[in-house]
């Protein structure tokens, strides 16, 4: 057979086939070839072909062959590893953009790792991981899984209940934290305080430093912190028995334990015995006092499915009150390994795990494009390097060693950039860590797994860069270099495809991150249908058990005629928060919901929002402390409409409706607004204070909410945030991942910049006769400019109309976390159209400039 027409199977044979067997074997299967070719066609024939090769692709066939290296070839070896460091110092701008491109594409590449195996690593040392589950209480409104409500508070009576009354489940543990003042020697700590059952430490695994694990939380009076908390309250980690006391009683440190790491989704420092739990003392017999957590072991041959049809009888006999409720509630189990991606219940060191999904694919793109910039720059260098493969191959060089002597080349920069990616590593990490609120660190893995990390990146992102033009610029044929091609002309057959998949690439990335942006402007500058501005929230949780009612009272006569101070009001939990529902079924069989939260007065008029019908709340009508409701549009429109005034509220016979105001966004925007009604505070306790301070010196009302507190609690120094910075916390995680999209994009576009101008560069070498005579004849270097660009334009885009779609899709997927989004309009795409035009426009005339400027006497002698 000829050269040019050797079957792929056939060379693939040759690879592999031992010589004193190949003639014999390579003619039968030659001979059965071109009978299936007369029999079948080309296309099947070769396809015969192929399996019959693989056919021959076995042990005993391999093992025939005689490993002998070649003296001969050793110098050749050498050669090449002289030639390709020449070939570097002589491109060393190409060798330096292939350097950098490369080393930042597997920082990243390595901060995912990091990451995503940071995001993995949750949880996973407990050893009984697998058999422990947080119990959910979930409500499935209408039957609609989409509509359904996961909680983690449970009754407090649940715990011991369900493990007495329900087989399988070994041992159990309520999981609650209040903040707390801890007096040691005189000396007070405000710390967060853990409350747990006995069966907490048979559960999770700690490392114990002190104490023994059998004695641990026996006495109510036992108190169990770690060694870092040791270490900032007693100066040192061995504090076995030192007492500390906490709401005037007296406990003792029976065991010191290693603080749990960072990839934990509990993180309890200090540790005391449930019955300690504040409201426990009254309420521990209540199932109506929903309060902690609650976490089960099962037994190994336990199962959750088994244990969630148990629950239902359980549920059935101690929480479910009508037939309605038995059909919408049900208890979820779920494990101790899927706590951290359950991003539907709020909980510490939640994460969602399309996010990991997102970063690897950001990684991919960025890794790729890195390689497809490698690519283009190989080729383009592929002019100068032409003769030099024809002469090699001429002296007896076979393909495998002229792939050999590329794939070295390109391991060879990847292993200069290996160290520049972890050095990068090493000093972007920490600016990560602040972003996105991780602890991640460079050496936090053994040294075998970075070994083995490191080689398997070198050798794929070697294999990955270097396959094309191995493979392509050793099939050069010498005759057609050194004769019919003496020029090195060389057309590069897939560059404008891989030119199309870089800009479609960054284009994607850079219309997600203008959407996403935008998204965000939108939910900051939205009106939420009340005033966030220069509103304070003061925490009215203290030791000294003065209720929020009094706090309340006292504020408002220490601070009425204070200057700075506008308006005080308060609420029975923190913003945002439900503090109750419930639910009924109407004619239809339709199953509605309202939910209910406690107000003081002066509520609504602080916040700025409208009224539509009746009046707000005031202390002219004593009767509005006694079951008298304001109601948001929502709550009318689902209880018959306005006029709404007057209405009974469903389970209060007594209750009457004296005002409605306009819907506002109680919750976050990825929550649609719910039908609420509020009413006074006069049988619940108020949680959080409301205090509407004046622009002006905003440091001076601050100190003077400061001196009240400590004027009418004296517990400490006042915990308070603004309103407007508490709504911005709750969109925190989606501004990281814009941040690090936009990054991405940026750095892609850079890298694809690099690969854009260096086939630019191998389209103008290619041509350089050209532009000489077209300078002779006239030609302005305007000219040349729009000859040489309008390919590349046309191929952006195409990359354009490509990435539509594809950013459609995914800032569509993204956009549904979100009740109110943007409009995306024809500005998202094309912004960044214009911009990566732009950019590509001024990589391209920069180096077409440059050579349309050179004399056209020597690029014509040049051929």
């Amino acid at each position: 057979m000829e050269q040019e027409k050797i079957p792929f199977a056939i060379r693939l044979l040759r690879s592999f086939c031992p010589l004193h067997l190949l003639e014999e074997i390579e003619g039968d299967l030659i001979q059965k070839y071109e009978q299936d070719l007369k029999l079948y066609g080309e296309r099947k024939a070769k396809r015969k072909l192929l399996w019959n090769v693989i056919r021959f692709f076995r042990l005993a066939i391999l093992m025939r062959n005689k490993f002998t290296v070649y003296i001969k070839f050793m110098p050749m070896i050498k050669n090449y590893f002289l030639t390709a460091w020449r070939s570097f110092l002589k491109r060393k701008t190409v060798t330096l953009i292939n350097i950098i491109g490369i080393s930042f594409a597997i920082s990243f590449l390595l901060l995912t790792c990091l990451f995503i195996l940071d995001e993995l690593s949750f949880d996973n040392f407990h050893h009984n991981k697998n058999f422990i589950y947080r119990v959910d209480f979930s409500v499935l409104r209408n039957g609609d899984p989409d509509l359904s409500e996961r909680s983690t508070s449970l009754p407090l009576p649940f715990a011991h209940t369900l493990k007495a009354e329900v087989a399988g489940i070994e041992y159990v543990t309520r999981f609650d934290s209040r903040n707390n003042y801890l007096l040691i020697n005189k000396d007070k700590y405000l710390e967060d305080v853990h409350y747990v059952d006995a069966d907490f430490l048979k559960m999770f695994t700690l490392q114990l430093i002190e104490g023994a694990r059998q004695s641990q939380l026996k006495n109510l009076t036992d108190i169990f912190i770690s060694d870092e908390k040791a270490i900032k309250l007693f100066g040192k980690a061995s504090v076995l028995g030192k007492r500390i006391d906490i709401d005037n009683t007296s406990y003792i440190v029976s065991g010191v334990f290693k603080k749990f790491p960072n990839n934990s989704s509990l993180n309890p420092e200090i540790i005391i015995r449930y019955e300690n739990f504040p409201p426990f003392k009254k309420q521990h017999d209540d199932w109506n006092a929903y309060y902690s957590p609650v976490f089960v072991q099962l037994g190994k041959t336990t199962t959750r499915q088994s244990i969630e049809k148990a629950s239902q009888l359980f549920c059935s006999k101690h929480i479910y009150n009508n037939s309605r409720a038995k059909n919408e509630t049900s208890l979820v189990y779920t494990n101790l390994n899927n706590i951290h991606f359950d991003s539907e219940v709020p909980w510490l060191n939640v994460s969602n795990v399309k996010y990991s999904y997102i970063l690897g694919g950001i990684t991919f793109i960025v890794l790729f494009v890195a390689c497809i910039n490698y690519i283009l720059l190989s080729l383009a260098g592929s002019v100068s390097r032409a003769k030099e493969i024809g002469v090699r191959k001429v002296i007896g060089a076979s393909r495998s060693m002229i792939q050999f002597q590329f794939w070295g080349e390109s391991l060879t920069i990847i292993a200069i950039a290996l160290p520049i990616s972890i050095v990068s590593l090493h000093l972007i990490l920490p600016q990560f860590n602040a972003l996105m609120h991780r602890e991640i660190y460079l050496f936090q893995w053994s040294l075998f797994r970075w070994v083995s990390i490191l080689g398997t990146v070198m050798i794929t992102v070697g294999i990955l860069a270097g396959a094309y033009p191995a493979l392509v610029l050793s099939n050069f044929m010498p005759e057609k270099i050194l004769k019919r091609n003496a020029n090195g002309k060389f057309k590069a057959k897939f560059s404008g495809a891989l030119i199309v998949f870089q800009f479609a690439s960054c284009l994607t990335l850079l219309i997600c991150s203008l959407i996403m942006f935008n998204q965000m402007r939108m939910v900051q500058t939205r009106d939420l249908g009340f005033n966030k501005e220069q509103v304070v929230l003061v925490d009215l949780s203290n030791n000294l058990g003065v209720s929020g009612k009094t706090i309340l009272k006292n504020f408002r006569t220490e601070l009425a005629n204070q200057t700075g101070i506008m308006m005080i009001s308060g609420i029975s939990s923190d913003f945002g928060e439900i503090p109750g529902s419930s639910s009924r079924q109407d004619s239809t069989g339709k199953i509605t919901t309202e939910y209910y939260c406690a107000v003081d007065y002066d509520f609504f008029e602080l916040l700025k929002i409208p009224l539509v019908e009746g009046r707000y709340f005031s202390k002219e009508f004593p009767s509005d402390s006694l079951f008298h409701y304001i109601v948001n549009e929502s709550f009318a429109k689902q209880t018959g409409g306005l006029p709404a005034v007057g209405k009974k509220i469903m389970f209060n016979p007594n209750s009457e409706v004296v005002g409605v105001v306009k819907d506002f966004n109680f919750q976050s925007l990825t929550q649609e607004i719910k039908p609420f009604a509020f009413q006074l505070g006069k049988h619940f306790n108020y949680g959080k204070i409301l205090i509407k301070i004046s622009p002006e010196n905003i440091p001076s009302s601050i100190k003077k909410i400061e001196q009240c507190w400590n004027k009418v609690v004296g517990d400490g120094p006042v915990k308070y945030s603004f309103l407007d910075d508490q709504i911005n916390e709750q969109y925190e995680r989606y501004t990281q991942w814009i941040k690090v999209i936009s990054i991405s994009a940026l750095l892609s576009i850079a890298v694809a910049g690099l690969g854009l101008l260096g086939i630019i560069n191998l389209s103008v070498a290619n041509r350089t006769k050209e532009i000489g005579i077209r300078k002779v004849l006239g030609a302005t270097v305007f000219s040349l400019i729009l000859l040489f660009s309008k390919q590349y334009i046309r191929l952006i885009v195409v990359a354009f109309i490509l990435a539509i779609p594809v950013a459609n899709y995914f800032s569509t997927a993204w956009l549904q976390d979100f009740i109110y989004k943007t409009t995306v309009g024809f500005g998202e795409f094309a912004v960044p159209f214009f911009i990566t035009l732009f950019f590509a426009l001024l990589v391209m005339w920069s180096s077409i400039i440059k050579k349309a400027k050179t004399n056209p006497v020597e690029a014509i002698r040049y051929e």
